[in-house]
């Protein structure tokens, strides 16, 4: 009798050591658990084995988290140390035909979305780059402000709720509408001339009163200031 059990021993070791790793796709996905089921094909019953729910590994589950759940035909890993497929975990990230690789350039680090969303940088051309579809919008909440060091190029309307500062000139190929009053420490000038002189001639201006003899009316008693 001891040979049959060292024998079944054997069969049940070579079962667990096969197990340890298995390639198959997700069949199914269940995001709210956080699980996934796996199928692959099995030589004994010729037809797709199907695991229990598996968890997937994620890059960072502690006071630091990501996430992101694998898409169904995403070829992926079963990772079993004991060799019990039941108490394995799902590895991820496998690049297959269903979900080729987006990139093939060894400097460049790219994220592509099922929605036509890519998000890359450049190592080599020190570009980075996110790319939404039509329709696309994105957000940023920053309490604390939020700071841009280099020229800005913006291709559209610009909404500010708050006050604008500027330290340099401001250029603009339009007009300029204001809702309320307009202000300036220096003198505000356009193609004919500026307020500064404007202002000086209307204070000293004088009329010709008829005479006889015709004589200088006085300049306007109401100052432009």
């Amino acid at each position: 009798m001891r040979p049959a059990a060292e024998l079944l021993d054997l069969v049940e070791a070579l079962r667990r050591l096969s197990n340890v790793v298995r390639y198959g796709r997700v069949a199914e996905t269940d995001p709210a658990r956080g699980l996934a089921r796996v199928a692959w094909a099995s030589r004994d019953i010729g037809d797709d084995t199907l695991s229990a729910w598996l968890p997937w590994l994620s890059p960072a589950a502690g006071e630091d988290r990501s996430w992101r759940a694998p898409s169904v035909g995403e070829r992926v890993a079963i990772l079993s140390p004991d060799g019990e497929i039941a108490s394995g975990f799902v590895l991820a990230g496998f690049a297959s035909q269903a979900f080729p690789a987006p990139e093939s350039s060894g400097a460049k680090s790219v994220t592509a979305y099922r929605d036509g969303a890519v998000v890359s940088y450049d190592a080599e051309a020190h570009e980075l780059s996110a790319v939404l579809p039509d329709g696309g919008t994105a957000e940023i909440t920053a309490p604390g402000g939020l700071a841009v060091t280099g020229d800005t190029e913006i291709d559209g309307d610009v909404t500010i709720d708050g006050n604008l500062s500027v330290t340099g000139k401001i250029d603009a190929d339009g007009d300029i509408a204001s809702q309320g009053s307009v202000s300036a420490r220096d003198d505000v000038s356009d193609w004919n001339g500026d307020i500064r002189t404007m202002r000086r001639i209307y204070n000293l201006h004088t009329h010709l009163l008829p005479g006889p003899p015709p004589k200088p009316s006085p300049p306007p008693s109401q100052k432009m200031t």
